[in-house]
């Protein structure tokens, strides 16, 4: 998927690499793509176990270091290959590495638990309190998201700190319907 997706750039308009280059750099992004998960994966099953992830704070606290450590892959590869074949050049190594790197990391950190938690089904209680409760919080997490994110400038408020304004409805969803719950609102309100 990174090799075509990479290598479609080769159509775009006005294109001044040559193929030659554009497979190269392709092959190399593929190549830090596929042994990043490789990587993590082996180490989750080496520090943490096959089951059992997000069972307990070491474990959760496990899988986010290995996270950070597998994430160095992938961005180190790619950026490497786009600064050796000139698609950017080496002063912009820094910033590029540190966007790939937190950006793999934050993806990881939100798409992994959601499917591991979610692989296993959760007992839907079709209670009218608990699924008037769901609903009246998935309203306010996509409300309350939309203020926040949606780049409205009120009342002269530094939009960092209204970031804030997620985290007690991200407790409650986490207190009332546990990580699958959790999961799926953290999904929800990035």
């Amino acid at each position: 998927g990174a090799f075509i997706a990479n290598a479609w750039d080769i159509f775009a308009p006005g294109n001044p690499f040559s193929t030659g280059a554009h497979l190269v750099v392709s092959c190399g992004i593929a190549v830090g793509s596929t042994l990043q998960p490789l990587l993590g994966a082996w180490l989750l099953r080496r520090w943490v176990g096959p089951e059992g992830i997000f069972d307990g704070a070491r474990s959760a606290f496990k899988f986010a270091g290995i996270t950070l450590l597998a994430c160095l892959v992938a961005s180190t590869i790619g950026v490497t290959t786009l600064m050796v074949t000139g698609f950017a050049p080496w002063t912009k190594f820094a910033s590029a590495w540190w966007t790939w790197w937190v950006g793999d990391i934050i993806g990881i950190l939100i798409v992994t638990p959601l499917v591991l938690t979610w692989r296993k089904l959760p007992r839907f209680s079709l209670e009218p309190r608990r699924v008037t409760e769901a609903v009246l919080l998935v309203g306010l997490l996509l409300g309350v998201a939309l203020f926040v994110f949606g780049g409205w400038e009120l009342w002269e408020i530094v939009a960092g700190t209204l970031t804030y304004l997620t985290v007690p409805l991200l407790d409650w969803v986490t207190f009332r319907f546990g990580q699958h719950g959790a999961t799926a609102s953290l999904l929800l309100v990035s």
